[in-house]
């Protein structure tokens, strides 16, 4: 035989003695997996079989090694236990080329994530309504401060359950100035408060703006110290946090041309521009930003060093770190409803998957993590009530007020009475509290207390503003944004209450118009507020938009105006201001004030234009003013003559009161009283993975 014949055939003879034996083991190795699959399913023994599994992932055969692995995991999710993840991670990373083990590892591994942790606590702290509009950002980091802006601060101590107020006078706004705080936070120590304290020295001048800290412990308690700032440091200031050592505090910069996110000494005033949430340690900044179709999370070192965390698809927003560091939190919205998520990191970088943490948490604001991991935040429902509140001949109330209809309760708003006052048209939310849904306009008869829905036939849209009543007393006019349109257009409508047959009457740009028109007398022209506070009137007929004169608040020049009301002659409007009340010509000319005072609205109050209502006679103006003095977060409603004199409190005090509306006959007042979501404090705890204990 020729050499290389030979060769040949002991090479052939090798491989097929290679083959069968590579058969064999293949074989064994598929009657070993059906006899662990046996001991997992047939048995019960989830741990003998999960060792079988790690012998037989040990093996050569990738095909069952990829196998044994998803079903050791899946043994491993039968028991309750963490392991499941690492395994499954396993499979996906090592044993790519099994496309159905990998794609089970995947299916699995998502299923895991999205699933809320287990043994995870909450528990309500405190409720305090004042909570849901004022500005709140941080707890101390023992869990037993909690700061909050309202016209001046508030320290709660959670523990005691007690609250300290300081006026703006005790904060350092001096005598006879305008002053009010925006943002304000407990330090890590929980001896100080840092706050921003804005300040106007006389009227008609510009507001300046200081951070300030006040020590809320220690022989120092109640001073009140300025943080030097260079002279330069001009523009808007919000204070929003401390630094995790407690030697600065965050604030944004609000400037013409731009804001500036900045971390600001309280020794020296010294300020660095730091975008983001600076970690435990004072190493990272977490940031979230638009990246292709989604929103991600970024980690940058001191040095601009970036790591994108990747998290997920979707919008993943609002990052914050953990007590420890080991994790970041934020919302998502991957699974539908806006919920809450973690992604553990380590050095800055990834460490593993985002995990669900809490579904559907709806309008939950975070207040930060205390040294415990207890992460605290605020939640609660939404309420909004119209209620009709009766007036004795003096004008003021005269009993308790009651709630204006028995149908949707809790997600009813602005209520108006039609020309004859025998109709009550609102608005009711028709989805639960704390979900977007349809709007629906509904008219309610005051004799009968039959309730029926307006089909409003308006093009894909959302009603956005409170309705008037055109004095046929058979349409309203209603304001509906577009959302076809980029931004939303708002259009004004009238609507027939019976047909639902709907007119446009005008159109205008969402981002620069009030949503709470008013209507003339003879529904001939609407007048509005644009963006920031220009009066506007619309002639239907003529289809004529004149801008009116500007007016200015008359105690403070620059100060908008946050909403109207057309008098019953439609001769005047009047605006009410942060300051004051003020009347102008229904055409034009420099307003007069007929009421001044002080106060603080927030800024949901001054978007949603609480009220403003006009007596029928023409004789009163009913408004809604702050009251810094109550110390609940209540609202009061006041009455002034327009001939002259004081302004006098009515008697009627309530959560946020807006949307004011007397009835044709002058003795009825109706309203919205509205609780906010944000206005109960809770813990939620046991949700972190416990450290791994060093050996």
């Amino acid at each position: 035989m020729k050499p290389r014949l030979a060769i040949a055939i002991t090479l052939a003879a090798a491989v097929f003695t290679g083959s069968l034996v590579q058969g064999q083991a293949s074989r064994a190795a598929e009657e070993q997996f059906k006899a662990a699959q046996n001991k997992e399913e047939v048995e019960g023994d989830l741990q003998g079989a999960i060792e079988q599994y790690k012998t037989l992932a040990q093996g050569s055969d990738r095909a069952i090694a990829a196998k044994a692995l998803v079903r050791m995991a899946a043994s491993y999710e039968k028991l309750g236990q963490p392991d499941a993840r690492s395994v499954y991670e396993r499979v996906v990373r090592d044993f790519a080329e099994q496309t159905d083990s990998a794609a089970t590892a995947r299916a699995r591994l998502a299923a895991i994530q999205t699933a809320p942790l287990a043994g995870q606590t909450t528990r309500l702290i405190w409720r305090d309504r004042r909570l849901s509009t004022s500005e709140t950002h941080q707890i101390s980091a023992d869990g037993r401060y909690l700061t909050f802006s309202y016209s001046g601060l508030t320290l709660i101590d959670l523990k005691e359950a007690k609250t300290k107020t300081f006026s703006p006078a005790m904060l350092g706004s001096g005598k006879n100035e305008i002053g009010w705080v925006e943002g304000s936070a407990i330090s890590p120590d929980g001896r100080q408060v840092a706050y921003v304290l804005a300040r106007v020295p006389q009227p008609r001048s510009p507001a300046t703006w200081e951070i300030r800290v006040l020590q809320v412990s220690g022989g120092d308690a109640g001073k009140s110290r300025r943080v030097p700032l260079n002279a330069d440091f001009e523009g808007n200031l919000y204070l929003h946090g401390w630094s995790p050592d407690g030697k600065e505090v965050n604030v944004t910069r609000f400037e013409s041309q731009k804001n500036l996110s900045l971390f600001v000494s309280i020794a020296d005033g010294v300020a660095r521009v730091l975008d983001g949430r600076l970690s435990p340690d004072g190493r990272f900044v977490a940031d979230s930003r638009q990246d292709g179709g989604n929103e991600n999370l970024f980690v940058k070192t001191m040095d601009g060093k970036e790591t994108r965390i990747d998290v997920g698809p979707g919008r993943n927003w609002n990052p914050l770190w953990s007590h420890d560091g080991s994790h970041i939190l934020f919302f998502s919205n991957r699974t539908g409803t806006r919920s809450l998520w973690m992604a553990p990191v380590a050095g800055g970088t990834p460490s593993g998957p985002a995990r669900l943490v809490k579904e559907r948490v709806g309008d939950m604001y975070a207040l930060g993590f205390t040294r415990s991991g207890a992460l605290y935040y605020l939640s609660g429902s939404r309420n909004m009530n119209v209620y009709v509140a009766e007036l004795d001949a003096k004008l003021r109330v005269a009993a308790a007020p009651s709630m204006a209809t028995d149908r949707y309760i809790n997600s009813n708003s602005s209520g108006v009475w039609s020309p004859d006052g025998e109709n009550l048209a609102y608005l009711a939310d028709t989805v639960p509290a704390g979900e977007a849904g349809p709007v629906v306009i509904r008219v309610r008869s005051v004799k009968t207390g039959e309730d029926r829905q307006v089909p409003a036939r308006i093009p894909p849209s959302g009603l956005v503003g409170p309705v008037r009543w055109f004095p046929d007393g058979q349409s309203l006019l209603v304001a509906s944004r577009d959302f076809r349109v980029l931004n939303g257009d708002v259009g004004y409508y009238r609507v027939n209450i019976v047909s639902g047959d709907a007119e446009l009457l005008h159109q205008t740009a969402y981002q620069r118009v009030s949503t709470r028109p008013d209507l003339s007398p003879d529904g001939k022209t609407i007048f509005y507020l644009e963006t920031p506070g220009q009066p506007v009137r619309f002639d239907i007929d003529s289809r004529r938009e004149t801008r009116l004169t500007a007016v200015g608040d008359a105690a403070v020049r620059g100060q908008p105006p946050i909403t109207l009301a057309v008098s019953p002659d439609g001769a005047q409007v009047a605006y009410l201001g942060k300051y004051s009340v003020v009347v102008a010509s229904a055409t034009g000319g420099e307003p007069r004030a007929v009421a001044r005072f002080s106060g603080y609205w927030t800024a949901q109050e001054r978007d949603d234009g609480l009220g403003l209502a006009w007596s029928p006679d023409g004789r009163y103006l009913f408004f809604v003013r702050p009251e810094s003095d109550t110390g609940d977060g209540s609202k009061t409603v006041w009455r002034v003559p327009l001939a002259g004199g004081q302004a006098e409190n009515v008697g009627l005090s309530m959560d946020r009161i807006r949307a004011l509306r007397m009835h044709p006959d002058g003795r009825r007042l109706a309203f919205d009283s509205v609780v906010d979501p944000l206005s109960e404090v809770w813990a939620l705890e046991n949700f972190l993975p416990k450290p791994a204990r060093s050996k």
